[in-house]
C-alpha cells in the first residue's frame, strides 16, 4: 500500500483541508505529508527557484518589447502578472554565470585549436628571410653572433640595432611587398635558420632616466621593451632583472600593466578573456551597488518614488542587462 501524500490539516497554519488540496488555501503551503528527503528538499527548491511558468515569460517578453511598462506595472499594484523583481533578477543572473560556465567548458578546446590555426596561417604570410639576408649581407651580423669572443653586451647591442632600425615598408625584388614592422620572433626564427640559439632581451636605456619617470612614462616606456614575445613566458620579477632595472614596487606594478596591453592589443585571446572576466566582476558587484544606486537617486529625486519603487525598477533594469548578455552568449 502506497504512503499517502496529503492531510486533512495543514501541517503549516493546522486549518482543516478536505484531505485532496494540493496546496493550502490559508497559507499557500504545499499540502504533502511525505517524510523530507534529500531529493525531495533540493526538488522543491529547484521547482520553486527556477519555476518558470507564464509570469516569468510574461516578464522576459515585456522586458525585451518595453522594459519600462514592467516595473510601472508592478510598482502600481499589478504584481501577479510579473515575476518578483529580485527572483527573476538572481534567476537570469544565475543562468548567465551556468551558461557562460558550460559553454567556455565544452566550447574552449575548439576555440584554442582555432586560435593557434590563425596564427600559424598569419606566421606562414610573414616571412621576413629575405630583408635579413640583405642586412647581413651588409653587416655580417650573423658571422658576428657566432664569434665567441663578442661579449654579450655587443651582441646584443647589434639585434638592438636590426630591431630598432627597421623600416615600415619592406620590397623585395622577386616579389611581396610587406607592411609593418617584424618583431623579436621573426629575428629569432631567421637566426635559428642559421645554427644560432641566442636569447636576446631587450632592456632600458637610460636606468637612472627611468626611475625618474611617473608612472604612467613607466609604463609607455616599459612597453616598448616588453612589448616582445621574449619576455611573454617570464615572471615579472625575472622580467625586471632582464631589462635592468630596480626590483621597486612601483616597477613591478609598471611592468604588469605593460605587458596585460600588450597582450590586449597582440592577443585575440586575451581580449576575450578580459572581457569574460570585467563582465562576472562588474555583474556580481552590482548585486551590491544597485542597493547604493537606488539610494542615491532617492537622494537626488526624494519626491518622485518611494526607496523600494526605485529599487524595483533598477532591479528590472539589471534583469535586461542580463537577458542581453545571455543573447549574445547563445
Amino acid at each position: 500500500m502506497s504512503q499517502p501524500v496529503k492531510h486533512i490539516n495543514c501541517l503549516n497554519c493546522g486549518r482543516p483541508l478536505k484531505g485532496d488540496e494540493n496546496f493550502c488555501p490559508y497559507c499557500g503551503q504545499k499540502n504533502d505529508v511525505r517524510p523530507l528527503s534529500i531529493w525531495l528538499y533540493f526538488n522543491n527548491f529547484l521547482s520553486n527557484f527556477f519555476n518558470f511558468d507564464g509570469r516569468i515569460w510574461r516578464t522576459i517578453i515585456y522586458l525585451i518589447k518595453a522594459p519600462g511598462k514592467v516595473p510601472a506595472d508592478y510598482i502600481s499594484g499589478k504584481r501577479v502578472s510579473y515575476s518578483n523583481p529580485f527572483k527573476f533578477l538572481l534567476q537570469v543572473s544565475i543562468l548567465y554565470f551556468l551558461l557562460s560556465g558550460l559553454f567556455s567548458t565544452f566550447f574552449h578546446k575548439s576555440t584554442l585549436k582555432i586560435v593557434h590555426t590563425d596564427i600559424s596561417v598569419s606566421e606562414s604570410k610573414t616571412d621576413y628571410t629575405k630583408y635579413f639576408d640583405s642586412i647581413n649581407n651588409k653587416t655580417n651580423f650573423v658571422a658576428q653572433l657566432k664569434n665567441q669572443r663578442l661579449d654579450k653586451n655587443t651582441k646584443d647591442s647589434l639585434l638592438q640595432n636590426i630591431i630598432e632600425h627597421q623600416p615600415k615598408n619592406i620590397s623585395f625584388k622577386n616579389g611581396i611587398t610587406k607592411i609593418g614592422n617584424f618583431n623579436y620572433d621573426d629575428l629569432q626564427n631567421y637566426l635559428h635558420q642559421k645554427g644560432i640559439y641566442y636569447s636576446y632581451y631587450p632592456v632600458v636605456k637610460n636606468t637612472e632616466k627611468f626611475e625618474n619617470l611617473g608612472f604612467l612614462p613607466k609604463i609607455l616606456e616599459l612597453y616598448k621593451v616588453v612589448g616582445n614575445d621574449v619576455y611573454k613566458n617570464i615572471s615579472d620579477h625575472e622580467t625586471l632583472q632582464k631589462i635592468g632595472i630596480k626590483n621597486t614596487w612601483t616597477n613591478q606594478l609598471a611592468v604588469k600593466f605593460a605587458k596585460r596591453i600588450y597582450l590586449l592589443f597582440k592577443d585575440a585571446d586575451s581580449r576575450k578573456q578580459l572581457k569574460k572576466s570585467i563582465i562576472s566582476k562588474i555583474s556580481m558587484a552590482l548585486f551590491f551597488i544597485l542597493p547604493v544606486l537606488a539610494l542615491l537617486f532617492q537622494v537626488f529625486y526624494p519626491k518622485r518614488h518611494t526607496y523600494t519603487e526605485t529599487l524595483v525598477f533598477i532591479f528590472y533594469v539589471q534583469s535586461v542587462y542580463f537577458l542581453v548578455l545571455l543573447a549574445e552568449l547563445i
